[in-house]
């Protein structure tokens, strides 16, 4: 999980666990996990973000400001949905709600309807 948070590409994590385990341990490990098996964790790890990041809406007395980030990956549009609420000293946090929703369309009101969409219904 640790590798996926930093952002190593699933594919690259076994031999990642490999190099870390001989240099650890001396030898090979006796297994590795699939790429298959890493990109579904990849799953269950969205799932647990986005469960801190409600709760951590949730405690938050206001939501101050509302960010999107749009980016274009294999000629699909993505953006990112960032939710500022006031922490602690009085300093803006940013909390991070999901990184990945898919756009049907990067017009304006598309765009508002996806992020309004994620954070009703997620």
């Amino acid at each position: 999980m640790e590798l996926l948070v930093i952002r190593v590409p699933p594919r690259s994590i076994p031999k990642n666990i490999e190099v870390m385990y001989e240099t650890l341990y001396g030898e090979a490990p006796d297994k590795l996990p699939s790429v298959s098996f890493i990109r579904q964790c990849h799953t269950v790890l969205q799932g647990l973000v986005e469960i801190v990041a409600g709760l951590r809406l949730a405690t938050a007395e206001t939501w101050d400001q509302m960010f999107n980030d749009a980016t274009t990956r294999c000629q699909c549009e993505f953006t990112a949905l960032t939710m500022g609420v006031m922490g602690d000293e009085y300093e803006l946090e940013s909390i991070v709600v999901s990184s990945g929703i898919l756009l049907a369309d990067s017009a304006a009101e598309p765009t508002v309807d996806a992020l309004f969409e994620k954070v009703c219904h997620a």
